[in-house]
């Protein structure tokens, strides 16, 4: 897909228009982050700690080109830098997930050999808009109310990664590491994060929401609140090709209501599901309450800390107006900031384009099995790679016939719409069996395309 035909289905695409959802959470998080703290303490005392020079020059940064201006930005395009082999810190302000998440793998995919480049190291950071995110081997049919994400239009998103389901909204942020599978730790990244969080704990500076409480790490590699081990971000991994890739999220001022109403199903529905695949650990959660910017930073600064040792950036050319270098104890590190869909290579696009696919979020579930108690009928589905396989009955039905059939001669999609056409119109089945499938849920609400 060339860059022109995404830009103008990015702009047609209802899933990438805000809805209700959407400034509903984008509301709370403007309301959240302008409450008052009560604690307060004099800019001399931070400055000791953090540097608020710089955390000022990175702020007017990611805000250099939110509003208009008459001249065209010189931007450098993400192809440019990708296979830099000095580490590299890219920062998305997009909020389309889809989009983030194919940013993140084309990153990913365009990594230096870490064997021979082993200072090419990757800080990827962004947030998106409401959405739920599952594991590479995860079920959604039994990881997400799919009714309610349905009901609000929040898309179901299967990542290439591992780990458990997640859900995003505006009010938290997301990191990526990236590293050479020799380097792995679970809670290496984690740990330097926290490190530089911890000392700004009852601190304040100007607007911002600094945090109120210390931060530490479970085995797992989740970021917890060290007082009562509450978790704050979750973890999700990805080695291949000698590359890991820690992901995480942090909550900082999200709806947790919400996240919690999305991932609730009922004790029957988790037991009519039997298989193999991850299943998510629920956890008690909690908001940090802090600004965006002071998480970022840190982030940064605790990226830049641990490439101390690392080849230097040399090339101090920032003639670009997306990209600047910034600087901790001495060392320094270039960060790219993507604002513009025109600075993304087709690769993206085309990632993105399978993120869209029904194929790919519901078809690429891990095999598993349905059963379905319709009052004295019991009703199998087996089902592998989005397809039915097979269907078993505890009795005879004549109304189901013509689904058995064809399920054994063709490629029956496991989809309830699909189900519902093939049983008998006069049958009170057909209402029971599609809902027990997928609640009749519109499959674009989920953010996917049906053929």
């Amino acid at each position: 897909m060339s860059t022109a035909d995404f830009i103008k289905r990015f702009q047609e695409n209802d899933h990438f228009n805000e809805n209700a959802s959407t400034s509903q959470a984008l509301s709370e998080v403007i309301q959240s982050s302008t409450k008052p703290s009560s604690i307060v303490v004099e800019t001399k005392q931070l400055s000791s700690l953090f540097n608020t020079s710089e955390f000022d020059r990175y702020v007017n940064f990611m805000e250099k080109g939110d509003v208009y201006s008459d001249s065209v930005p010189i931007n450098l395009k993400l192809s440019d830098i990708v296979s830099t082999s000095t580490p590299l810190v890219v920062v998305t302000k997009f909020i389309n997930p889809k989009l983030n998440l194919a940013i993140e793998k084309y990153i990913y995919d365009n990594l230096p050999n870490p064997k021979e480049f082993k200072s090419a190291k990757r800080l990827i950071l962004y947030k998106n808009s409401p959405c739920i995110v599952i594991g590479k081997n995860q079920n959604p049919y039994k990881e997400v109310n799919m009714k309610y994400a349905s009901l609000l239009q929040i898309p179901i998103i299967r990542r290439y990664s591992g780990g458990g389901t997640v859900v995003h909204d505006l009010g938290n942020y997301n990191f990526s590491y990236i590293s050479s599978q020799n380097e792995f730790d679970r809670v290496g990244f984690s740990t330097g994060l926290n490190i530089f969080m911890n000392q700004l704990v009852g601190l304040k500076y100007k607007e911002f929401k600094l945090p109120v409480f210390p931060l530490g790490t479970n085995g797992k590699g989740d970021i917890i609140n060290a007082e009562n081990e509450k978790k704050i971000s979750g973890s999700a991994f990805q080695i291949s090709r000698g590359k890991s890739l820690h992901h995480g999220t942090m909550l900082l001022n999200s709806n947790l209501k919400t996240l919690s109403k999305l991932l609730k199903l009922s004790d029957k529905r988790k037991k009519s599901i039997v298989d193999r695949s991850t299943n998510s650990i629920p956890s008690p959660v909690e908001n940090m309450n802090i600004s965006d910017d002071i998480f970022t930073y840190c982030a940064i600064s605790s990226f830049i800390s641990s490439q101390a040792n690392s080849q230097t950036v040399t090339d101090t050319n920032t003639d670009y107006d997306n990209l600047e270098i910034f600087e901790h104890n001495g060392s320094k590190c270039k960060v790219l900031k993507i604002d513009d869909v025109a600075d993304l290579p087709s690769e993206v696009f085309d990632i993105y384009e399978n993120f869209n696919k029904w194929e790919w979020t519901f078809g690429s579930t891990p095999k598993f099995e349905l059963n379905l108690d319709i009052d004295d009928l019991k009703v199998s589905f087996s089902v592998e790679k989005g397809v039915i396989k097979q269907v078993r009955l505890s009795r005879p039905e004549p109304a189901l016939d013509n689904l058995v059939s064809e399920i054994q001669s063709s490629n029956v999609l496991f989809r309830g719409d699909v189900v519902r056409d093939l049983i008998n119109e006069d049958s009170v089945l057909r209402d029971s069996i599609s809902w027990g499938i997928d609640f009749n849920c519109d499959y674009q609400h989920l953010g996917t395309t049906t053929n």
